[in-house]
């Protein structure tokens, strides 16, 4: 991806767009079609953080309760798209399935 120099030095803000973009289309992928879109958003959401979340994080995200984030993650361990990362007891947080 070539990029000029003084385009680098003048508008360093526009270059990183530009290359945040172009990486974004290769790490992003879709959610199965199968999935509400509350579903689909929490499997990005797991995507893009690289590690395993929390119900309160993903009811912050999507704006819901946590209750109902807990019902989404328990729903996608049933899908087996999502794993128990943390807890023994309850559990305290999910990660996406190998």
């Amino acid at each position: 991806m070539p990029i000029a120099y003084p385009s680098i030095v003048e508008e360093p803000g526009q270059c990183q767009q530009l290359v945040l973009a172009f990486i974004g289309h290769f790490i992003a992928s879709d959610a199965s079609a199968s999935l509400d879109w509350l579903e689909a958003e929490t499997v990005r959401l797991a995507r893009r953080l690289l590690r395993p979340i929390k119900p309160l994080e993903l009811a912050g995200h999507l704006r819901v309760t946590d209750r109902h984030a807990r019902r989404l993650l328990r729903r996608l361990v049933a899908l087996q798209v999502l794993e128990p990362a943390g807890g023994s007891e309850r559990v305290r947080s999910y990660r996406l399935r190998s």
